[in-house]
């Protein structure tokens, strides 16, 4: 009975996968409209047309230097100045250690004041012996005086030479500013660094004169005497091109390089980390027929332009005269306020 009930059941679960399954209605189809096609355009239009020509010119001092020591494994002992300070001629920059020449120093200039008082006092006793010679007759020894007079004398010859000496060996142990200017560079030192000969220490520069370098192929476009005008930091200054060798400037002239004045351009506080961009104008036409830049197509000796017409871009062949860097002359082939596709 119970094998029965268990074949029923199959049965019915094998008849049931055999009946058909009802399919889900299908969405109503609908009409649908494309997107319209959105173009960039701009109307021709009559305006400016100008080719020119951006150059990059940077801050140059007047003149630099470059400052170092001349000997090898003397330890540094303080940095007297940090990057950017301004600095007179003979300021101290940077000092080694030199105390056993200051111990040298202060012994030698005491023997040398105990050595001119004793001289002095020699003198001075001398001179009253010989008063006394004169008037009591008491003879004066002579010898005696000359020869403890040579060696004070003596002595002190020998210690204004060793205090000389030691005065210069101080001295070089000293890096003084070699003119007025700002410290552009400085050597970053740390305890127990030591000279190396003629190592760079720090460059100061004269910047009493405002003047930007431009370099590269582009400063072939500036010419002595021209005046321009040069943006630093979104600010329009005037400047003139100069000869560096009128205004003493260490600098090799060449074709690629030209050197732009700032008259009284001390007083904006530009620096060597200051650059400027100078706009040269090459060609330009005023007043003509233009559009931009982007519109024109070239295509080996075919120049056109795409033109919406009734909304449908169209391919118009057009005649270009001065193609500057942002509009493009027209000539022919277009027509003022038609709709030129970017």
């Amino acid at each position: 009975m119970r094998k029965r009930l268990y074949c029923l059941i199959l049965i019915i679960i094998f008849l049931t996968g055999c009946l058909p399954v009802e399919e889900p209605l299908l969405p109503i189809p609908t009409l649908s409209v494309p997107e319209p096609v959105l173009f960039n355009t701009e109307p021709v239009d009559v305006g400016d047309v100008m080719l020119f020509r951006d150059l990059r010119a940077g801050f140059v001092p007047a003149r630099e230097e470059i400052l170092s020591f001349p000997m090898n494994g003397i330890l540094f002992d303080s940095v007297n100045v940090r990057a950017g300070d301004f600095v007179q001629e003979g300021d101290i920059i940077v000092e080694l250690e030199r105390s056993s020449y200051v111990r040298e120093l202060e012994q030698a200039t005491r023997e040398l004041e105990m050595a001119e008082v004793n001289l002095r006092q020699l003198e001075e006793a001398h001179t009253l012996h010989l008063q006394r010679e004169r008037i009591l007759g008491i003879p004066v020894d002579r010898i005696s005086y000359a020869r403890r007079h040579d060696n004070y004398s003596h002595q002190i010859d020998i210690l204004n030479i060793k205090i000389e000496n030691l005065e210069y060996e101080m001295e070089r142990r000293v890096l003084r500013a070699s003119m007025d200017g700002y410290i552009t560079s400085l050597r970053r030192l740390n305890e127990g660094d030591v000279t190396v000969a003629d190592q760079q220490i720090a460059i100061i520069a004269d910047v009493t004169e405002t003047v930007f370098l431009v370099t590269g192929d582009g400063a072939n476009l500036l010419h002595l005497g021209d005046v321009v005008e040069i943006t630093i930091r979104s600010e329009v200054y005037y400047g003139i091109v100069i000869d560096p060798l009128e205004y003493n400037l260490t600098a090799n002239r060449s074709d690629y390089e030209a050197y732009v004045l700032i008259p009284d351009g001390h007083q904006y506080g530009f620096t060597t980390t200051s650059f400027g961009n100078i706009r040269i104008v090459i060609d330009a036409m005023e007043d003509v027929l233009c559009v931009p830049f982007d519109a024109i197509h070239v295509h080996e000796d075919r120049t056109f332009v795409f033109v919406l017409e009734e909304g449908l871009r169209t391919l118009r062949d057009v005649e270009v005269g001065l193609m500057g860097n942002v509009r493009v002359e027209i000539v022919s082939g277009l027509e003022l306020g038609e709709l030129v596709i970017r």
